[in-house]
């Protein structure tokens, strides 16, 4: 009997824990040379995990002579063909990942930017241009996620100064079940190739089509 109670106890946590919503709050600050990203997870109210990331751009170190330029244009070509191989196995992946987008809603998103060029008339181009970036990365996100607030957005120009910072600090949630089932569909067409069995699966397709016409 108690066996049965603590089977049906697990059954009823899970059944929970995959209808419950997961918070993921991101805090991102470009700086100059240097930015900093912390990444928030709660479940119920409780941080489940968190970290904090600072890059500073200026500490790589530049690569010089003959040998490294092969070593690079070697490196690079590797890259290309890594990048080739990865966008035919993630078009099998595309509807699973927009599906799973329309499930997650943002619970608070703002993006500010100050940016001086020193310039007048080059500052108030560039101010110019970021408004428009800003407003194109809006409406992409609009058409996959859904919104609980409205997104603030701004940008300052800076007269006399030549400098640029931005930060971005949002907050989106999702069902535990649905990300579940969103990473199992994503693994499945991954895993099923680079897409040539759902080409060969479209030809057939529209062969018995053209046969029935």
């Amino acid at each position: 009997m108690v066996a049965y109670a603590a089977l049906i106890a697990v059954v009823i946590g899970l059944f929970a824990l995959l209808c419950s919503r997961l918070y993921v709050e991101i805090q991102f600050c470009l700086q100059d040379q240097s930015n900093d990203m912390t990444i928030t997870m709660r479940v119920w109210g409780i941080k489940v995990y968190s970290r904090h990331h600072s890059v500073d751009l200026n500490g790589y170190p530049a690569k010089e002579g003959n040998e490294s330029a092969k070593k690079e244009k070697s490196g690079l070509d590797e890259s290309l063909k890594l990048t080739q191989r990865m966008v035919r196995k993630l078009e099998n992946a595309v509807a699973a990942v927009r599906r799973f987008a329309s499930k997650v809603t943002f619970v608070d998103f703002a993006w500010h930017s100050r940016i001086g060029c020193a310039d007048a008339a080059v500052t108030g181009m560039t101010a110019g241009s970021l408004w428009a970036l800003k407003g194109n990365a809006l409406g992409v996100l609009d058409r996959f996620f859904q919104w609980k607030t409205e997104p603030e957005l701004s940008v300052e120009p800076l007269w006399q100064k030549q400098r640029f910072e931005t930060t971005i600090a949002c907050m989106f949630s999702f069902r535990i079940g649905h990300a579940m089932l969103a990473a199992r569909r994503i693994f499945k067409s991954l895993k099923g190739g680079n897409g040539d069995a759902g080409t060969a699966t479209g030809t057939s397709d529209s062969r018995v089509d053209e046969h029935r016409a």
